[in-house]
């Protein structure tokens, strides 16, 4: 390109005076940053070539010219292997060893995917980033998944030595006593000390709270998904909010991907019981009839209270500056917080003690 740049000389154009030959030091910027060569040097010479030799009319018709269909992925890629060449060399060079912790999960497309965070400690402060997230093509079991990560460990250097603890979820995958990750990585790691994941215990207490409370949680995401899974419902709904001064204007949808959406889709639900008694009665739905039965609305605000210092506990728990011992003191007096707010409830509502 330098050579390039020192042979060809160009004429002024007759009808554009101030437009002067390239200049060879103007490429100093594009190459001190080569990911932006393109645009900084080689589409620039080349308006100013079509300038000078066809007249500034032209230039426009260059600039609809594309990059390379490979430009953007082939930049992306490069600063994504920059950012975990560096990730890899803190690793490997930090005085203490770091932590890893495993999740086996489904996106929104049905693919299983396995994520992996680390928390190391570098220039004495404790940093926490994503380690790789990749697709298991095949099966989700314990072996696939081990195979999965400990390729990539030796692929990039990293030897089990370095990683002193392993924190996972409950799934059998990677707690299987036999076949699991865990009990593979203790296998040629016997140091490995592990840790169930002490977070999101609402996704837990939902599998196991009373049929009733299931049953009014499972009528509540009826409910919001009656109105949030047509537009027109939705809209209307706002509208209607909009005129009643509502601190809200729509509902929240529940997902069960994320741990805590049942604590914010009740609170929210149970904030706007006003104006979706009044929406379903316009629109004759035979939810209408439960939001008029009081009781049941009692156990949706005992719920969203319940949930609420669920995600609360759950949200204190997360970030760099816990640790295990708080964690696990938190996670150990749960019960000191939810008990005297259920005794609240009993105090004020006493026939609420028979429905649980």
């Amino acid at each position: 390109m330098d050579k390039w740049l020192k042979i060809v000389t160009f004429k002024r154009s007759e009808s554009d005076p101030t437009i002067r030959p390239i200049d060879p030091s103007t490429s100093n910027e594009a190459r001190r940053n080569e990911n932006m060569i393109a645009e900084k040097l080689i589409k620039p010479c080349v308006k100013d070539i079509i300038t000078c030799k066809l007249g500034a009319k032209y230039v426009k018709e260059i600039d609809t010219i594309p990059l390379s269909d490979t430009t953007i992925p082939r930049r992306i890629k490069k600063m994504s292997s920059f950012c975990e060449d560096e990730l890899i060399s803190r690793l490997k060079s930090s005085p203490h060893q770091f932590t890893m912790q495993l999740d086996e999960t489904t996106d929104v497309a049905g693919l299983a995917i396995l994520i992996v965070l680390v928390r190391y400690v570098w220039n004495s402060t404790i940093e926490e980033d994503m380690l790789f997230c990749k697709p298991l093509i095949e099966r989700a079991i314990g072996e696939k998944i081990f195979e999965l990560l400990n390729k990539y460990m030796e692929d990039h250097g990293l030897t089990w030595d370095l990683c002193s603890h392993i924190c996972t979820d409950g799934a059998k995958a990677l707690l299987g006593s036999n076949k699991g990750v865990v009990s593979r990585i203790k296998a040629i790691a016997p140091h490995m000390q592990h840790s169930h994941c002490c977070l999101h215990r609402n996704a837990l207490v939902a599998k196991r709270i009373p049929k009733l409370l299931k049953d009014v949680l499972d009528e509540v995401v009826k409910i919001i998904n009656f109105i949030k899974s047509k537009g027109l419902n939705s809209r209307l709904l706002t509208l209607l909010c909009e005129e009643l001064s509502s601190n809200h204007k729509t509902l929240l949808l529940h997902a069960e991907v994320r741990w805590l959406s049942g604590g914010k889709i009740l609170s929210r639900f149970f904030e706007l019981k006003d104006e979706v008694r009044i929406y379903l009665n316009e629109r004759k739905s035979e939810y209408a009839q439960k939001l008029r039965d009081q009781n049941w609305l009692q156990l949706v605000a005992y719920l969203a209270d319940i949930f609420a210092i669920l995600n609360k506990i759950n949200i204190s728990l997360q970030g760099l500056t816990g640790s295990t011992t708080q964690e696990r003191l938190k996670t150990a007096g749960i019960n000191g917080y939810i008990a005297p707010l259920h005794q609240t409830w009993v105090s004020l509502i006493p026939s609420i003690q028979n429905k649980l």
